[in-house]
């Protein structure tokens, strides 16, 4: 688990799985979760790695808070700035996961409410000791865009990947 604070909030992120075998009943107790709480869960295979989740939450906040935000919903606007897309539809069509695939799981609740949070969600956290917050670098690149020359031109950079993908979803508020 990792714990951050963005703002004046608290968050904690998971990666893990979802252990039932229905999409439809995990949706409908994410929602009821989000009631009074900010409990959100995307594809692992769509993040770069641990500074491209936190900037996008980071982005996310700040746009609300300065009365910039595409959505007006914290929840929403993570998953705009997370895919960096404005366009509802696809950003919720890129946020669907399948049976046993690896996911992220982010509350806005310390590690103990968080735990339950997730356990009441059917998510099985990943009991290994470094989180793995970063997905398949030919499909990061498909999804998000990103060419080998421009990932060569930051070849010098520990995870040129990640910060080519936090450029291009940084971007997202900027476009009409």
């Amino acid at each position: 688990m990792i714990c951050a604070k963005i703002g004046d909030q608290f968050f904690a992120i998971s990666c893990g799985k979802i252990n039932n075998d229905s999409y439809s009943a995990t949706i409908k107790k994410l929602t009821v979760a989000q009631r009074g709480n900010f409990v959100q869960i995307v594809p692992q295979r769509f993040c770069a790695g641990k500074n491209h989740f936190l900037i996008a939450l980071e982005h996310a906040t700040s746009a609300l808070q300065s009365n910039q935000a595409i959505t007006k919903n914290l929840l929403l606007e993570f998953l705009v700035h997370f895919f960096g897309k404005r366009q509802l539809d696809q950003v919720f069509e890129d946020a669907k996961f399948e049976q046993g695939e690896d996911l992220i799981a982010i509350t806005d609740a310390k590690e103990k409410e968080h735990k339950k949070i997730l356990q009441n969600l059917g998510f099985e956290e990943n009991k290994s000791e470094k989180m793995n917050l970063q997905g398949q670098k030919k499909e990061l690149m498909q999804f998000y865009g990103i060419g080998k020359e421009e990932l060569g031109t930051l070849s010098d950079k520990k995870n040129a990947l990640e910060e080519l993908v936090i450029e291009k979803i940084s971007f997202v508020a900027l476009q009409n």
